[in-house]
């Protein structure tokens, strides 16, 4: 379980909206479409930008919390259907 001290400075520091802790959002962070059991995270961290990034690595290393960094999920469909284009 993380402090709400601590859950105050990322607020403060990445705004309340990218400081995640309902069970249904840390749920959706928990997998993606890998081949991994999932794991549920404690916080979800949404900086806005590098600098924030920074911030917010930073904070956890101070405070020995473990991080895992996710880009955007990856799709579990193809964007466009699959059309078979013969080459003439």
């Amino acid at each position: 379980m993380i402090r709400d001290a601590l859950v105050k400075q990322f607020q403060q520091m990445l705004g309340k909206q990218n400081v995640l802790q309902d069970e249904a959002d840390l749920h959706s962070y928990s997998y993606d479409a890998a081949v991994l059991n999932p794991s549920s995270p404690s916080i979800v961290l949404r900086p806005a930008n590098s600098e924030a990034l920074g911030k917010a690595v930073r904070l956890c290393n101070e405070n020995g919390l473990p991080l895992t960094v996710r880009g955007a999920p990856a799709p579990t469909f193809p964007a466009e259907p699959y059309q078979h284009r013969a080459a003439w």
